[in-house]
């Protein structure tokens, strides 16, 4: 099935914001945060935070973006938010957006001074949008390759927001056990798409192993962060592991989209509420922010309830 023809309209820049998927660049956010540590997001104040931090967002959204063209017809068969299958976004505009957004973040990075960030931003752009998307190698089709890209790119946000608080050099137990907790996230958002990712050929854990094996397999790797975070004295993922754990294992018990649900929304919005409370309370007002106007326009856009905390979808 080809998606619509773009139909340029007063909808046109909110469609494509909102294609960039806003409500997901928390769960990053949330990870590049744990990484300052509460130390301070930025080194310099000012503008220069500010080109960081707009040049960060609009990263992720180029990622999204991608993500969402290459896995246009398994979006399609989950019946995944319609911003491209339903031509409020088309194929042509969205590789338009996904490199002209590399573009202007690159420029604004550049124009901040900030060399080094630009490199692991580029980094991460390589690993989780070319490396994981494009050619016969993309690792998406690869359910050991998926988990490792997810695991990777946990770890680099982490070590991203590290450097942007300028703190001094970081012990490797840190990126790994964000790594890790990133990773076993990552295996349990592949379960509700298994269907249509079974169909169209993607290879994720879900596919390969079956709902209830990946989800086990993802708390065993939940479960080394957690001892990690607690032996090296990482207070706020020992907290969030510790807590989120035993969702994971009702995952893996029952294999029902409901646990799933529970366990990838839970854990982390639950790591999201320790980096406000611990760190950035400021955090919370930018989190329901972004909730609050995302919700009204799926609602008023395609009458959708989204985004949402119900366990169901």
């Amino acid at each position: 099935m080809q998606p619509r023809p773009q139909q340029w309209s007063a909808w046109t820049i909110p469609d494509a914001f909102f294609a960039l998927r806003p409500v997901l660049w928390f769960p990053v956010w949330t990870v590049i945060l744990a990484g300052t540590r509460g130390e301070g997001l930025f080194k310099e104040s000012g503008l220069s935070g500010w080109l960081v931090g707009i040049s960060l967002s609009l990263f992720m959204g180029a990622v999204y973006l991608q993500n969402q063209v290459k896995d246009f017809d398994t979006d399609r068969i989950n019946r995944k938010l319609p911003y491209l299958h339903r031509g409020a976004v088309s194929l042509r505009l969205a590789n338009f957006l996904f490199y002209g957004l590399l573009l202007v973040s690159s420029l604004l990075l550049f124009a901040a001074g900030y060399w080094i960030l630009l490199l692991i931003a580029a980094g991460l752009v390589v690993v989780t949008a070319f490396l994981y998307n494009l050619g016969k190698m993309a690792q998406k089709n690869n359910a050991l390759g998926s988990v490792l890209v997810t695991v990777i790119a946990g770890a680099g946000l982490w070590i991203l927001g590290h450097y942007l608080s300028g703190t001094e050099q970081f012990h490797w137990s840190s990126p790994t056990v964000y790594g890790l907790a990133f990773g076993a996230v990552g295996i349990l958002t592949g379960i509700p798409d298994e269907a249509g990712d079974r169909r169209t050929g993607k290879q994720t854990l879900a596919v390969v192993l079956g709902a209830r094996r990946a989800a086990w397999i993802a708390s065993f790797i939940l479960l080394n962060a957690l001892a990690l975070a607690v032996l090296f004295s990482d207070l706020v993922m020992a907290i969030c592991a510790g807590i989120s754990l035993p969702l994971f294992i009702w995952a893996a018990l029952s294999g029902n989209r409901t646990a799933v649900f529970a366990a990838i929304k839970g854990s982390v919005f639950l790591l999201s509420i320790l980096i406000a409370i611990f760190w950035y309370p400021v955090y919370l007002i930018w989190i329901f922010g972004i909730f609050a106007i995302a919700r009204l326009y799926h609602k008023y856009r395609f009458n959708l309830a989204y985004p949402s905390f119900s366990l169901m979808d």
